[in-house]
């Protein structure tokens, strides 16, 4: 079954959930893509909008808000 939807934390060993969103926006740019991080206030709000990234969310979130942006994506919401 191919991917449907991504989830990428920002700090990453190699990078940044946004650099690695922006990878996996380039090899299939309809796939929905989500980054949660520790420290929202440090990603470009701007940034995020021209880079395909579907949603943000700090972490810790609440569990329920970020299952139902992802029902949302998988029914084809933007």
């Amino acid at each position: 079954m191919a991917e449907r939807i991504r989830a990428a934390g920002k700090a990453k060993p190699h990078g940044t959930g946004v650099e690695l969103a922006q990878y996996l926006l380039g090899l299939g740019p309809d796939l929905p893509v989500i980054v949660t991080t520790g420290s929202a206030d440090l990603i470009n709000a701007k940034r995020v909008k021209h880079s395909g990234i579907r949603a943000v969310f700090s972490k810790p979130n609440e569990s329920e808000l970020l299952l139902a942006r992802i029902r949302s994506l998988l029914q084809g919401a933007a």
